[in-house]
């Protein structure tokens, strides 16, 4: 933030050089039957303070911002289109693991009901007796 307040002071001095060099004159001085709401002012009109502060205020954020590694514009470019097959297939993919998943549970209850041991499961399913009684010993958590 630091770079936001010392833009803002850099470029308010510099363009207090510029509105010497240009010496644009207010719209009142040439538009003579304006009638007047705030007092007359002796500065010039161009290039605005009030612009050039907001500006600089502007950038220097933006440099602050991409300084601390936050996210830029070119992250998120809008006219870049990213396919959506991959993610479309990550969305079926979990669905597929989830009935897979109901679908090993009732194995494992059928292999118990017809007698099996925790021990022939696991060794079926890649584990040992132990973790497979763990994870399907229980049937309310298959429900």
């Amino acid at each position: 933030m630091v770079w936001a307040g010392a833009g803002a002071l850099v470029a308010l001095g510099l363009n207090q050089l510029i509105g010497g060099l240009i010496d644009r004159a207010r719209p009142y001085e040439t538009l003579t039957d304006v009638h007047l709401l705030v007092s007359r002012t002796t500065d010039f009109s161009f290039p605005s303070d009030h612009a050039v502060t907001v500006g600089a205020v502007a950038a220097g954020l933006l440099l602050a911002h991409r300084r601390l590694g936050s996210v830029t514009v070119e992250d998120h470019n809008p006219t870049e289109v990213k396919d959506a097959a991959a993610l479309r297939a990550l969305r079926v993919a979990f669905g597929e693991r989830a009935e897979g998943d109901a679908r090993l549970a009732a194995a494992v209850s059928a292999a118990r009901a017809d007698g099996h041991s925790w021990s022939s499961i696991g060794a079926m399913i890649g584990t040992s007796g132990e973790a497979a009684r763990q994870r399907y010993g229980d049937p309310a958590r298959h429900r």
